[in-house]
Order: structure tokens, then sequence, then C-alpha cells
């Protein structure tokens, strides 16, 4: 992904001249990026939804070799292979209970940085869902049970307890900046190191926006797009405006 994304900026970055069309450019090539070099998968399938987080390579030698003493103890039912069979019975949930423990240690020293990993993990340790509803609807002695109904009827609630404003008269605020034109908002320029200090705090475990543009990508490229995020913040800061989309 690197290397194709320095090979298409390379010549285009130079063509650049206004915002909008520098803004296209990050924007195609981080797609194009993400559609060749990041592999997709089905969400929800029935082998990720089975598999647990701490089932590891140790974890599942023990469960076959449990399941071969059962066999064999089935097959053959004497004392020997029965106290074998008690003996990896044994040995399983004692190396279960360590991958567990190991992988909530983990969980836990990692929250900092991707405490969604947390949540999802105590949400799949939850034995029932709560759902929303059934609701009462007032001044009908009539319960809503519907999906459809108990969302508009949230909704109507939501929008109830907001203030409406008056959108006709609205003030004009006066302008406030009082100070020398050297220190205008225009004369700024942002630097490499500028988006390259800002690039290195994103988050990565959120989800992209509306234009589609991972941040994890945006980060682990931080040195390839940064010239070119520089541009795009400088036309910005110029011409008063942002891009389209």
């Amino acid at each position: 992904m690197r290397s194709m994304v320095k090979r298409k900026l390379k010549v285009k970055i130079r063509r650049v001249t206004s915002l909008q069309s520098a803004w296209c450019l990050l924007k195609t090539t981080i797609l194009e990026a993400q559609l060749d070099c990041i592999p997709k998968r089905r969400k929800g399938t029935t082998k990720s939804r089975r598999m647990q987080a701490w089932l590891t390579g140790t974890v599942k030698e023990a469960i076959k070799e449990k399941k071969t003493s059962f066999q064999n103890w089935k097959a053959c039912p004497n004392e020997e292979n029965r106290k074998e069979h008690k003996l990896w019975q044994k040995k399983c949930k004692v190396t279960i209970r360590e991958a567990n423990r190991e992988f909530e240690e983990l969980l836990a020293k990692s929250i900092k940085g991707n405490y969604k990993n947390v949540f999802k993990y105590i949400r799949s340790r939850k034995l029932a869902r709560e759902a929303v509803g059934p609701l009462d609807n007032e001044g009908v002695k009539a319960i809503i049970k519907e999906d459809m109904e108990v969302a508009e009827k949230l909704n109507e609630f939501f929008a109830s307890i907001f203030t409406a404003e008056d959108t006709e008269h609205i003030p004009v605020p006066e302008p406030g900046f009082l100070g020398m034109e050297a220190k205008e908002l225009s004369q700024i320029e942002v630097t490499r190191d500028d988006v390259l200090n800002s690039l290195k705090k994103l988050k990565t475990n959120k989800l992209p926006g509306l234009d589609g543009i991972h941040p994890r990508v945006l980060k682990k490229l931080k040195c390839e797009f940064a010239d070119l995020l520089a541009k795009i913040y400088n036309f910005s800061v110029k011409s008063g405006s942002v891009p389209e989309d």
C-alpha cells in the first residue's frame, strides 16, 4: 500500500493548484489503496461468532487431546482409559482458565488504547440481551411493541425536550478580531511537521466518516500524505472555504 501511494502521489501532487483538486486527489488515492490492499471478509459469519477470543493453539490442542481420550475410553471402557480421560479433562479445564485469564489481563492493559474491545468482550459475556420496549402510549390504553412505532415514539419524545429557536430573527454578530493584519488567520501556514504531529494523535479504533477514509490508514501512511494534507489546510485557510464533500 505504501509503495502504491508513493507512486501515485509522486507525479500528481505537483499538479495540485486548488483546494478541491487537492482534496479529490487525497480522497481517491486513499479509497483506491483501501480497496486494492485491505482484504475483506464477511461480517458475522458462523465461524467468527463461535470463535472465542482466548482460544489459542494450546487450548485447541488440549481440547483435541481430551476428545481423543474420551473416544478411547468409550471404545475400550477400562480403568486405565477412564483415568487418562479424567486427567486430560482436568488439564483442559486448567488450560482454558489460564488462557482466559491471560486474555483478560492483556485486554485490561490495552484499555487506554482500544477500549472498544473491552466493551465488546463484556457484551459477549452477557447471557441476555436487553431490548427496548414495550412502551406505554400516553392517552391511549395500548402498548407499543413494533420496532418502528417504538422508534417513532422515542424520536417524538427526544424532539419535545429541545427548545424551538426563532430562526427568522437571528442576530448578526459583530467582528470580534481587533488585532493586527499580520495576526489574521489567513497569515497562518500549516507545515508538514504540524500535520505529522496531528496524525500521530489519531485514534485508530474509530470508524471512518462519510468520506470512507479510515483513520488507521491515515495514521499508518502519515509520512506519505503529510505534504498533501498541509496543502489542503493552507488552501482552506487562504480561501476561507472547505471541500464540497
